[in-house]
């Protein structure tokens, strides 16, 4: 949202979503659902499966991580 100058309330207002939709997903404590995946295209004119690859990387990642922590057996 900073590269284009967007603020979490007229990106809620832009997407028709509440703030508090909008802060989750920047802080880390909401997914991307198709839905939001689908506001997000036609605000940004971005394919809705981006927004989706996105989530699927950080979920991704997130379980690598937490996989690693934990000593499993051979």
């Amino acid at each position: 949202m900073r590269p284009l100058a967007l603020t979490q309330t007229h990106t809620a207002q832009l997407l028709g979503v509440s703030r508090r939709r909008i802060n989750e997903l920047t802080q880390g404590h909401r997914a991307m659902t198709a839905d939001t995946a689908i506001r997000c295209a036609v605000a940004f004119g971005v394919r809705a499966d981006f927004w989706l690859a996105l989530q699927s990387n950080w979920d991704s990642f997130h379980a690598w991580r937490a996989l690693r922590q934990r000593t499993l057996p051979l």
